[in-house]
């Protein structure tokens, strides 16, 4: 089990952002979000916005939150037309940590960088 927990969460498939929330990986693949209301043992706090994704988070250069949120709507809205076209195992999920990120204006700043946290 993996526990991180962020100033803000966002849900790449959904579009769902929640706030001050706690993503625990179990290691059968699956994945529960829940309130931070107390610090838990073993979770790694990573500040800004963390990204949940299954497919992979890549920001152009210069573009703004807005417009990347949008993008990724639209990704995925492929991917799950794809996932509805093929079979196959769809419950992994990667979680991406955008850093530096300001997150009372929600918005990048200029040397903001997308990492892979690997299969989260």
């Amino acid at each position: 089990m993996y526990r991180i927990a962020s100033h803000r969460i966002l849900d790449a498939c959904t579009s769902c952002l929640s706030a001050f929330q706690i993503v625990e990986r179990q290691v059968d693949g699956t994945f529960s979000l829940y309130p931070f209301s107390e610090e838990i043992r073993h979770t790694e706090w990573l500040p800004g916005l963390v990204i949940l994704s299954p497919f992979e988070i890549i920001r152009h250069k210069g573009e703004g939150y807005a417009s990347f949120v949008s993008r990724l709507s639209e990704e995925a809205d492929l991917w799950m037309r794809l996932r509805l076209q093929q079979e196959g195992d769809f419950t992994r999920c990667m979680a991406y940590w955008v850093t530096p990120f300001d997150v009372s204006r929600m918005e990048f700043l200029p040397h903001s960088q997308v990492k892979c946290l690997c299969d989260f």
